[in-house]
């Protein structure tokens, strides 16, 4: 399993330093070298960051995709037994579903290190989206094929505890920029003042 590595200790390519460019002068160098210097480091930030945004909504995105895909998987078992109405086929769905289990809690373990290991920095600008997904991997949980006195569904409720916390400061950063989601249609029908 690939872990969450920051890439702040990497030098981002693209971006010029210009601290092996400057010649040598005193400690009393002039103001343009120095403002040189903030700019390409602040320039430097900045793409470090985005590169951090993209980074975590890659990772988010990778995750879904797979939970997206063992979902296909267990909704096509599942039809495939729909046909034949015997214990025998009801049976082989749920030796099926717990099977997937294992997959499907580890998909939901590796989305819920990301969102402690990602600074909430990074994760905000992805927006709605990202919280779309986070609560699509979450919502699988709720269909765990084990009885409520087993260990996998005693785990499956502290991971959507889990989710609902991270969910709920995710959805918080979202409601204060609704406001500037009008668009032309709404506009047109606001009554006229």
């Amino acid at each position: 399993m690939r872990q969450w590595a920051s890439s702040e200790g990497y030098d981002i390519c693209g971006t010029t330093s210009y601290e092996s460019d400057r010649p040598g002068m005193s400690n009393y160098g002039s103001p343009v070298e120095h403002s040189r210097t903030t700019e390409s480091e602040h320039c430097s930030k900045v793409i470090q960051g985005q590169a951090e945004i993209m980074r975590a909504n890659i990772h988010v995105t990778h995750l879904w995709l797979q939970s997206l895909l063992l979902e296909k998987v267990e909704a096509a078992v599942q039809d495939s037994a729909l046909g034949n109405s015997s214990a025998a086929a009801c049976e082989e769905v749920s030796v099926a579903l717990k099977a997937n289990w294992a997959e499907r809690e580890d998909i939901c373990r590796q989305m819920l290190h990301l969102l402690h290991s990602i600074p909430y920095t990074y994760l905000e600008p992805n927006g709605l989206y990202l919280a779309y997904k986070v609560r699509d991997v979450a919502v699988t949980l709720l269909n765990c094929p084990f009885e409520a006195h087993e260990r996998p569904a005693r785990r499956a409720v502290e991971y959507m505890r889990d989710f609902t916390r991270a969910l709920s400061r995710l959805d918080r950063s979202e409601t204060v920029n609704t406001n500037s989601l009008k668009s032309w249609v709404d506009v047109d029908r606001e009554p006229a003042a």
